[in-house]
């Protein structure tokens, strides 16, 4: 909990994945708002979403082998 209130939260993806997977709960809330990707673009309106990839830059990549939405096709 060593965050600035109202700040951004520190990336703990995979400390909280961890936590889950022996059954625990995940992280409390916090007081902290998480990193908003960069160059975010708004999502493809429905019906269009359901045949299109979203944009890259709609979530951040830093927790993923994969880097991209086609790369998990």
């Amino acid at each position: 909990m060593t965050y600035e209130i109202g700040g951004e939260c520190p990336v703990d993806d995979a400390l909280a994945q961890g936590l889950m997977l022996k059954g625990c709960e995940p992280l409390p809330r916090r007081r902290c708002h998480p990193k908003s990707p960069i160059n975010y673009v708004e999502p493809t309106p429905f019906p269009d979403s359901l045949w299109t990839y979203p944009p890259d830059t709609s979530i951040i990549w830093d927790s993923y082998a994969c880097k991209s939405y086609q790369c998990l096709v």
